[in-house]
């Protein structure tokens, strides 16, 4: 997952997580394991991604009627629907948090009208830019 500049989030078998900590404190870097019970946002999920997506598919999804920046591409994304693909496809790769929020914050700064806002249970991700 890719946060911002200074913050991401790496997900991998134990040994190349270990690896990646090595590095990273040999470097200076400051390394915070996650407690999780999962790898979310990446391939190990490809197991659940079944399971996701024919829960998924029973949910009655409407086309959006405002533009929305994914953080699944990182982009805007004006005409694409949210639907169980999409949700399937945003398990297993990386979350491009920073790309969508760079992507609204230089449309916003663009006069163009428009407003961010970001939806979960506490404005976390918003604060890291």
């Amino acid at each position: 997952m890719w946060n911002s500049n200074q913050q991401f989030v790496i997900a991998g078998s134990a040994d190349a997580i270990e690896k990646a900590r090595i590095w990273g404190m040999s470097r200076h870097v400051r390394v915070k394991p996650l407690t999780v019970t999962h790898a979310f946002h990446s391939p190990q999920m490809n197991p659940a991604a079944a399971d996701i997506e024919t829960v998924a598919k029973t949910v009655n999804y409407c086309a959006p009627t405002l533009p929305w920046y994914s953080t699944l591409s990182g982009k805007l994304q004006p005409n694409r629907r949210i639907d169980a693909d999409y949700w399937v496809e945003h398990l297993i790769k990386a979350v491009q948090f920073k790309p969508a929020l760079d992507a609204l914050v230089q449309d916003l700064s663009s006069d163009a009208g428009l407003v961010g806002v970001e939806m979960g249970p506490a404005p976390v991700l918003s604060m890291l830019r």
